[in-house]
């Protein structure tokens, strides 16, 4: 029997326990889905919802859980984001990217999901489900500029040319990251 708490008189079990709870009675097309929002939503971590993995060691599929925390840990926060990483971000001959990268100035802040740091190039994802009708597409463009103004080179691409073209995008992001090194360089010299 889990641990519970009483909230107003009823018997109630930690978000953690529950997400656990829930990956064993789920579809598995499902179960990656809650996991991820929690942790997007910053309703949890990755260490709290693997510290209560570890009280159930044994339950159906962890090591699948335990995969998907440590690609939460490193800190893709969508399906597109996991995929991302699993299957073009890491390039041969570049560094392996952060992901979701604080830039603040001018009293504004934005986190760039995916990015290179070093050379002030950024990777936007952009789903269906947050990235739909012309207001989205505006606030993206707006976004685009004042990060340039900051330095920033942002590449953006779409769901269906990611999972279509990978190869394509990773040349094009190697592409990239070469030519912000050699303008660092330039710019350094």
């Amino acid at each position: 029997m889990p641990r519970t708490v009483s909230r107003d008189g009823l018997p109630v079990v930690n978000l953690e326990r529950s997400l656990v709870d829930a990956w064993t009675s789920l579809r598995p097309i499902r179960r990656r889905g809650p996991v991820i929002d929690a942790i997007r939503n910053r309703l949890t971590t990755p260490a709290r919802v693997g510290a209560a993995l570890a009280a159930r060691p044994n339950i159906h599929a962890a090591s699948e859980l335990r995969h998907l925390l440590r690609l939460l840990e490193h800190g893709c926060h969508s399906e597109l984001e996991i995929w991302g990483l699993q299957r073009v971000f890491v390039i041969p001959g570049i560094p392996l990217p952060q992901h979701q990268i604080r830039v603040a100035a001018e009293a504004r802040v934005a986190h760039l999901d995916v990015g290179w740091p070093d050379v002030f190039l950024g990777v936007e994802l952009d789903g269906a489900a947050a990235h739909t009708g012309r207001a989205q597409r505006e606030r993206d463009l707006r976004r685009d500029a004042w990060l340039a103004t900051c330095g920033w080179l942002i590449l953006r691409y779409s769901y269906r040319r990611l999972i279509a073209e990978p190869v394509a995008v990773r040349a094009e992001i190697a592409a990239a990251y070469r030519i912000r090194l050699h303008q660092a360089a330039i710019g350094s010299a």
